[in-house]
């Protein structure tokens, strides 16, 4: 479960990753190094949350995985959208994990909640933002702005 009561972590990424074959991206936090995060679809006995996108993906997907089951969720965001903010909360009971995807502007593209397959509660985890090329053709990813805001 989530325990950091209050936590937001905002990162806004300046730069659309149009590929979307190609590539995989992982934009969140992960227990293992950013190598083995990025270089599987699925990485082995990670606990992880964070927003990632497959080759072959249109839309990003946030996804949670509890060192077995990786569960993903599309946001029905287009990977191609222009300047967004990724940004995770918990509800203020650390029990449940909440994701927005805002325009600059501050205008909701989309939000959710994740209650299922969350990292355990003792977990370590460092905040991991990556790309892996598959292909020779891809976009690289860029942040100009990354920062945890406590409420």
């Amino acid at each position: 479960e989530v325990t950091n009561i209050g936590m937001k972590f905002t990162t806004v990424a300046m730069e659309s990753l149009e590929q979307t074959s190609g590539q995989r991206v992982f934009i969140g936090y992960s227990n293992v190094s950013a190598s083995v995060t990025l270089s599987a679809d699925d990485p082995s006995s990670a606990h992880l949350f964070g927003f990632q996108q497959r080759a072959g993906d249109t839309n990003w997907f946030v996804c949670t995985k509890d060192s077995s089951t990786l569960s993903r969720v599309d946001t029905g965001v287009a990977v191609s959208t222009d300047v967004i903010k990724l940004i995770w909360y918990s509800d203020g009971a650390g029990t449940v994990l909440k994701w927005a995807i805002r325009s600059y502007a501050n205008v909701d593209l989309g939000t959710g909640t994740l209650d299922t397959n969350l990292p355990g509660a003792t977990t370590n985890m460092k905040f991991i933002s990556g790309l892996e090329a598959t292909e020779a053709a891809v976009k690289q990813i860029r942040h100009y702005r990354a920062r945890e805001v406590t409420e």
